[in-house]
């Protein structure tokens, strides 16, 4: 168990407009974060133009203004359309390239470790104004801040990598039942690869006619590359899916549960146990 002091403490783990807290505290936790002092003044004018004043919009629109860069807040389609038609944003790419080493993919708790919420935000702005990010920089947290950060860019994505309309469906899937114990994991593999490569949009899932991998395909076989190590990291597929899983679907209107999460980890952990069976045509 993990005490915290502060609500940002849990904000790279939670939906937190999913819980019932006040709107203001809502749009402290997102608003306030630190400049870094190496920030040149180009740098800061940026950011203080994606920056936005507290009180000055509803709660209905985006907590900063948009630019061709963003990568954090946006939807797929903006950042593929301002991403030379490449669905996979810059930041997840620059995340997983410097996570996919041993040293990183061996380190105990990556993925379930907080990093510190001001670092976080500070890579999250640098990403957003098409700066550089240099994970070194950060020392012995480096592992962890990419980490968070990736875990950030699926949470923040304006619909979830599993989109609101296959809510549902995954909700239904832990239901499923069928005859024998080979027969019943059958079907669900059966429907989550329908779920997947017939349900998704193309955005979320194939990304051009060139078999480049899509989003999905590219984050999932990276996590496994962790669950692999599990013997080293103390990631299994179920603590990745705990940790993953409420990142990439939650319901657009309903509020989290402890029953909804459980059959979103369910799903996702499907999906990394059985990738090499699902993730093919």
């Amino acid at each position: 168990m993990r005490y915290v002091n502060y609500l940002r403490e849990l904000e790279p783990h939670l939906h937190l407009k999913q819980l019932l807290i006040p709107k203001q505290i809502i749009e402290l936790v997102f608003q306030t974060f630190t400049i870094p002092i190496n920030f040149g003044l180009h740098d800061k004018k940026l950011l203080s133009a994606v920056k936005k004043p507290v009180g000055s919009a509803s709660s209905s629109q985006p907590f900063y203004e948009r630019i061709d860069s963003q990568q954090f807040r946006v939807s797929l389609k903006f950042i593929k359309e301002h991403n030379s038609g490449d669905v996979i944003p810059k930041v997840v790419h620059s995340c997983i390239s410097y996570l996919d080493n041993e040293n990183a993919l061996q380190t105990e708790g990556i993925f379930r470790r907080c990093a510190n919420a001001n670092d976080v935000k500070i890579v999250q702005e640098m990403f957003n104004v098409g700066k550089e990010v240099n994970f070194d920089e950060y020392g012995d947290q480096s592992v962890h801040i990419a980490a968070v950060t990736l875990k950030t860019f699926f949470r923040e994505l304006e619909e979830p990598l599993l989109t609101f309309d296959l809510y549902d469906d995954v909700i239904d899937f832990q239901q499923l039942v069928g005859g024998t114990a080979a027969r019943h994991q059958m079907e669900k593999l059966t429907v989550a690869k329908s779920l997947v490569l017939q349900r998704l949009p193309e955005d979320n899932y194939k990304v051009s006619k060139k078999w480049f991998s899509n989003l999905l395909k590219f984050l999932v076989e990276f996590l496994v590359k962790v669950m692999d190590r599990s013997d080293l990291n103390k990631m299994t597929a179920s603590n990745l899916s705990i940790v993953f899983g409420p990142n990439l679907l939650w319901s657009r209107n309903l509020q989290a549960s402890l029953e909804s999460i459980t059959h979103i980890n369910h799903f996702t952990e499907i999906l990394l146990k059985n990738h090499d069976l699902i993730f093919i045509k």
